[in-house]
């Protein structure tokens, strides 16, 4: 017969941590079990969002048909309506274009021979000359502010800006110029001032640029910035140097207009006083061409 001593029995202690362990523990042999119980991989789960997979399907091209076209006489039908157009018929009145008078005599043409004009040989050292007077300034750095917005010009095509006292120029614009860089340059009445579609840099006298009322900015062969004004003002900015030249002579222009720049490095300038100026920039040295010169007026906009 079997005797168990039970005075000599401790009783087990039950933690948390050995409950921890055996259920670990029951879960790994579940686990390796049910996987060696099946040879199929699990699908993946299908979303929603997921694209369905394009299906294949054979290409088949119809064969040409013909169409015939079934024209049927319809008797309840009638014909459309037409009307004569006649120019004759319409409102007219009379159009008065002026006073119109009638010719005395047929006109006449004559064929033009250049070679029979009179000519005489042109020679810059013929010219009155004068010694060019050159003061030299370093260009100051210019005066940043914001450029306002450019303004939708009413009637106009699309792509046609205006600007006015929003925009933020100091003074009255009398010339424009966009030059080799894609840079907008406005000559104004005391002052030059670049535009680069967001600010604008203002230079004057505080930049050392004494130009005044602007009327034509030209930029010559070498990216310098030519200005001509009123009372003989010529200035010319070389952004490459930094440097401002301001010329005077005992020539004493009036009004300039325009210059320009010949392929000698010429630059000839329009005076509404004094006919027309010449400068060798490279030489300071200004010719005049006037009346006396052979011109048919000291009067010249244009060159």
């Amino acid at each position: 017969m079997l005797s168990i001593n039970i005075k000599n029995c401790k009783p087990m202690k039950i933690t948390t941590k050995s409950i921890f362990t055996t259920l670990i523990m029951v879960g790994f042999i579940l686990f390796f079990t049910g996987c060696q119980n099946t040879n199929e991989t699990p699908p993946f789960p299908v979303l929603e969002s997921e694209y369905v997979q394009p299906g294949i399907k054979n290409l088949s091209i119809p064969k040409p048909d013909t169409i015939n076209w079934v024209t049927e006489n319809l008797p309840g039908l009638k014909s459309l309506p037409t009307t004569k157009f006649a120019y004759h018929k319409l409102p007219s009145k009379p159009f008065d274009i002026g006073s119109p008078y009638p010719l005395k005599n047929p006109a006449t043409s004559k064929p033009i021979d250049w070679n029979s004009l009179p000519s005489s040989s042109f020679s810059l050292d013929s010219l009155p000359q004068t010694t060019l007077k050159v003061k030299v300034s370093v260009l100051g750095d210019p005066k940043i502010v914001k450029a306002g917005n450019l303004n939708n010009e009413p009637g106009a095509t699309r792509g046609v800006m205006s600007i006015d006292a929003e925009f933020g120029l100091p003074s009255l614009s009398f010339s424009q110029l966009l030059d080799c860089n894609g840079m907008m340059w406005f000559g104004l009445s005391n002052g030059l001032v670049s535009y680069d579609s967001e600010n604008l840099e203002i230079y004057g006298i505080d930049q050392g640029l004494e130009a005044k009322n602007v009327n034509w900015i030209f930029e010559d062969s070498k990216g310098r910035l030519w200005m001509v004004g009123n009372r003989g003002s010529i200035s010319v900015v070389d952004k490459k140097s930094n440097l401002v030249y301001e010329m005077t002579s005992s020539f004493n222009p009036g009004q300039l207009f325009k210059i320009i720049e010949d392929k000698n490095g010429l630059f000839w300038l329009a005076d509404n006083r004094k006919g027309i100026e010449i400068i060798n920039f490279d030489e300071k040295i200004m010719y005049q061409i006037d009346s006396k010169s052979g011109l048919i007026s000291n009067v010249a906009f244009e060159i």
